[in-house]
């Protein structure tokens, strides 16, 4: 795990990213890749649902109620986490 061997969590990353540019570029870009599969996963569905309809089974066999579970699928999930970390953090310290 990268983070384990830099001795470093994501909330460090984020909060000092000038001393981590380089792992901070690097969850930016995790973090990009993952929102866009989520936007094409939500274009996917609704093209869809609207060829085939809401309660049908797909082209590939999935159910259509199944492919629309899959929407809130991530594939870091500890990278949009620390994101509520980091609005806990500066609710505490005053800063939002």
């Amino acid at each position: 795990n990268m983070l384990a061997h830099e001795q470093v969590s994501l909330a460090e990353i984020y909060i000092h990213a000038d001393r981590y540019p380089l792992l901070m570029a690097f969850a930016e870009a995790l973090t990009d890749y993952d929102e866009v599969f989520q936007i094409f996963r939500s274009q996917h569905f609704k093209l869809a649902q609207r060829m085939i309809g809401p309660g049908s089974i797909g082209t590939g066999g999935t159910p259509m109620d199944l492919l629309e579970r899959t929407l809130k699928d991530v594939f870091y999930p500890e990278l949009w986490e620390v994101r509520n970390q980091l609005t806990k953090i500066a609710d505490e310290q005053g800063l939002k």
